[in-house]
C-alpha cells in the first residue's frame, strides 16, 4: 500500500553541537506554515548504530523537546538520502547547516540537495546565525517591452 505523505518541515542534523540552533529554526517555519517537523540524521553506511551512539542520544533529546520526529539513516549518499527522504516525508522546505567545501567555496551538499530536489526550498544556517535560501524556480524579473513607442 502507498500512503501518501504529509506535508513537513524537513531539518538535517549532521553534528549536536549545531543541531539545537536548526531543530529551533525548523519548529518556527513549521510553526508558520502549520506543518509538523521532521529530524533526519544521515550516517555513513559503515558507522552501524552504536558508532555515534552518544550523539544519536543528544539529537532525540533535542527532537523531543521540540516535539519532532527523528529519523536515523545509513547512507553514503548524504544528499541523495536527503532527496528521498524529502520526498517520502511530504517535505515543503529542507534546513540544514551551511557547509563551505574544504577550498572555502559553495556548499557541495546543498548545491547536490538542489540537483536531486529543484523544487524544494533550501535554507542554509551559518554558524554565526545567518540564514541563506535557495528558492526554487527563481528568476529575476526581466524588463520587457510591451509597445512600440512611435
Amino acid at each position: 500500500m502507498n500512503k501518501k505523505a504529509t506535508e513537513s518541515i524537513l531539518v538535517c542534523v549532521n553534528h549536536p553541537d549545531f543541531s539545537k540552533e536548526l531543530i529551533a529554526y525548523g519548529k518556527r517555519l513549521s510553526l508558520e506554515m502549520n506543518l509538523p517537523l521532521q529530524v533526519v540524521n544521515i550516517q555513513p553506511s559503515a558507522n552501524g548504530y552504536c558508532a555515534r551512539g552518544h550523539e544519536i542520544e543528544l539529537f532525540y533529546q533535542q527532537c523531543k523537546e521540540a516535539g519532532a520526529e527523528l529519523t536515523i539513516l545509513f547512507d553514503d549518499d548524504f544528499a541523495g538520502a536527503t532527496a528521498k527522504f524529502a520526498r517520502k516525508t511530504g517535505a515543503k522546505q529542507v534546513v540544514t547547516q551551511l557547509f563551505s567545501s574544504e577550498s572555502g567555496g559553495p556548499d557541495t551538499f546543498a548545491e547536490a540537495l538542489h540537483r536531486l530536489a529543484p523544487t524544494l526550498p533550501i535554507s542554509m544556517v551559518s554558524v554565526s546565525g545567518k540564514i541563506y535560501h535557495i528558492y526554487p524556480n527563481y528568476r529575476p524579473r526581466v524588463f520587457q517591452k510591451t509597445s512600440s513607442v512611435g
